[in-house]
Order: C-alpha cells, then structure tokens, then sequence
C-alpha cells in the first residue's frame, strides 16, 4: 500500500507540475492576445483619425478654392483643436501652415494688418527655418505694412 501511496504522489506532483506550467503559458498566451488587441485598437483609432483630419481637410480646400477664406480659417481653427491634431506635431504644423496661407489671402483681399499680423504668427509656429521662401514673403510684408500704418 506504500508503493501506491508513493506512486500516487508522484503522480498528484507531475500532475501540479503540468497544471502550473499549463495555466502559466495560457496566462502568457493571453498576455499576448491582450498586447496585440492592443495594438490593433491603437492603429484603428490612428485609421479614424486620420480620416477625420483628411475630411476636415477637403473641407479647407473646398473654401479655399472657391476663395472663401474666411470659411476656410474658421474650418482650420476648428480642425486645429481637434485632439488628434493636437496630439500630432505633423498635423497641427500642417494646420498651422494652412492657417497662415489663408490669413495671408484674406489679407490680400481686405488689407487689414490683423490679418497679415496673424498670418505671421501662424507661419512662425508652422516653419521654424528663417529662408523658407513664404514665411520670407509674409514677414516682410508685414514689416512693410507696420511701416506704411506708422507713417
């Protein structure tokens, strides 16, 4: 009776064994599993969001090429504080980029140095090298505008 009681010990172990390791690897399988829901939830959101931005984007264009500029600002002042814009450094220097083009159109348009003055404060967040030919172009007629209003 010993050697079955031994026998069924060794058993009852092998099987404790086998149940451990067992739960352990579904535990890491599952981790797994978790991790890569994960990571697809992660780029679906970044799909919609994307698509959000290029919707909202062929809204801007849509205004800007029938020149309606100011249509086309407010729809870039509403894309620009959508989260995912925020949260994008490229999406918000594009809306920036955008923002000051229409600024400086409806600049053109109305003369108002607000606009211009706005222009440059969007194209100064949006592209930080000092040659970059349009922010050039907008600086330097704002500084000219600033002097012809002093005179």
């Amino acid at each position: 009776s010993w050697d079955w009681i031994q026998f069924l010990a060794i058993l009852s172990t092998f099987l404790a064994a086998f149940f451990i390791y067992s739960s352990w690897k579904i535990d890491n399988d599952l981790r797994k599993i978790s991790d890569v829901k994960e990571k697809l939830k992660n780029i679906e959101n970044e799909a919609k969001d994307n698509t959000e931005f290029s919707i909202q984007l062929k809204y801007w264009i849509h205004y800007m090429m029938s020149k309606q500029y100011n249509k086309a600002i407010d729809s870039l002042i509403v894309l620009r504080w959508e989260p995912f814009t925020i949260k994008d450094d490229r999406k918000l220097n594009s809306t920036n980029y955008f923002l000051a083009v229409c600024y400086y159109e409806q600049w053109i348009i109305d003369n108002d140095i607000e606009l211009l003055a706005k222009a440059v404060d969007f194209i100064n967040e949006a592209i930080e090298l000092p040659e970059h030919p349009l922010r050039i172009e907008i600086i330097a007629k704002f500084e000219e505008m600033s002097s012809i209003n002093e005179s």
